[in-house]
């Protein structure tokens, strides 16, 4: 892309919890940073009921990221 050279490492797996609104005013923030204020510290156990693998997003002025395949994780496939 542009004469940059293509990226070699793997990607890393992470979780992203939340994100918010590329756009978003500080009352969006404010209210998303008290909603993750309220949540379990970050050693507690959580279940995970599906997974998404995402890639970039052509028009990235609406959203950074779309999913390129998901999975529930009781086996089946999400819709």
């Amino acid at each position: 892309i542009a004469g940059a050279r293509p990226v070699e490492r793997p990607p890393l797996p992470h979780v992203t919890v939340a994100r918010p609104p590329r756009r978003a005013d500080r009352d969006v923030r404010a209210a998303g940073r008290a909603w993750l204020d309220a949540q379990p510290p970050i050693d507690a156990w959580v279940r995970f009921e599906r997974i998404a693998l995402y890639t970039w997003n052509v028009d990235r002025r609406t959203r950074l990221f779309q999913i390129v395949a998901e999975r529930r994780l009781d086996g089946g496939v999400s819709p």
